[in-house]
C-alpha cells in the first residue's frame, strides 16, 4: 500500500503540498501519526482530512493538527481505536 510511504513526503520537495485543500486517507492501515505530524506540516491550505479507520493514529497526530494553522474544517477520524481525550481535546484549538 502507497499509504505507508506518506512518512517521507519531505522527498516530494518544499512547497508540493502547499495548496493541498482535501486529503482522503480513510483505510490506510500503515498511516503512522510522524506521517499525520508531517501532513499538518506541510499543507497550511488543508481544510479538510479524512482519517477514519487508520488503525495506527495516537494522539501525538492530533495534538499535531490541533497546533496547526491550517483552516481544518472537516476532520474525520471515526474507528481510530488508538486516540484517546488526550488527542480529541487537543483539537478544541481548530477554527
Amino acid at each position: 500500500s502507497w499509504c505507508g510511504k506518506l512518512f517521507s513526503l519531505q522527498r516530494l520537495g518544499p512547497g508540493v503540498l502547499s495548496h493541498l485543500k482535501q486529503l482522503k486517507l480513510t483505510g490506510c492501515k500503515q498511516l503512522t501519526s510522524v506521517a499525520v505530524v508531517e501532513i499538518s506540516r506541510s499543507c497550511p491550505e488543508l481544510e479538510s482530512l479524512h482519517l477514519a479507520s487508520c488503525d495506527l493514529l495516537q494522539d501525538e497526530a492530533f495534538t499535531a493538527l490541533g497546533a496547526t494553522t491550517a483552516p481544518i474544517e472537516l476532520l474525520n477520524f471515526s474507528g481510530c481505536q488508538l486516540v484517546t481525550d488526550v488527542g480529541v481535546n487537543s483539537l478544541a484549538s481548530l477554527r
